[in-house]
């Protein structure tokens, strides 16, 4: 399989590249640069060792754009829970939302790795996410301290 944007699964437009985890988030947590271990070389069996800011997978600029405001709210969001302060329930589902962005990207950032091993080709991906389908919670969530 070539080259697929993880929002549609199709060949890249205007090809972008998607931070998995958000650059956002990996500024937050430390050094964009510091090393990660993402995963196993699955010919190899050795780690598979780059830096965090190097995590990005092919994306349409289109599809990349259409989720710049869920990772804006995101970024608030995070930093409201690192803050210890409440969460609405529309901030509590965009959250998951959110999360679920992340895991299937993820899914398919191990995938992209190690794809002449999968039997089968993706047929999710992140704009597969139904926003429809979180159950919304009807009072305020507090991070327990």
């Amino acid at each position: 399989m070539e080259k697929f944007c993880v929002f549609c699964g199709k060949n890249p437009t205007n090809k972008t590249n998607e931070h998995v985890i958000p650059d956002w988030l990996i500024k937050l947590t430390g050094d964009p640069k510091r090393e990660i271990i993402a995963g196993i070389n699955w010919d190899s069996g050795e780690k598979r060792k780059l830096a965090f800011n190097k995590f990005v997978f092919p994306a349409c600029n289109k599809c990349n754009g259409e989720f710049s405001e869920m990772e804006n709210q995101a970024s608030v969001i995070v930093k409201k829970i690192l803050r210890e302060e409440s969460l609405s329930s529309i901030e509590f589902n965009t959250l998951l939302i959110w999360f679920d962005k992340i895991r299937i990207g993820s899914y398919l950032a191990v995938y992209n790795f190690n794809k002449k091993h999968y039997p089968i080709k993706p047929s999710i991906f992140i704009n597969g996410i139904n926003k429809s389908d979180k159950v919304s919670a009807q009072f305020l969530v507090r991070v327990a301290k």
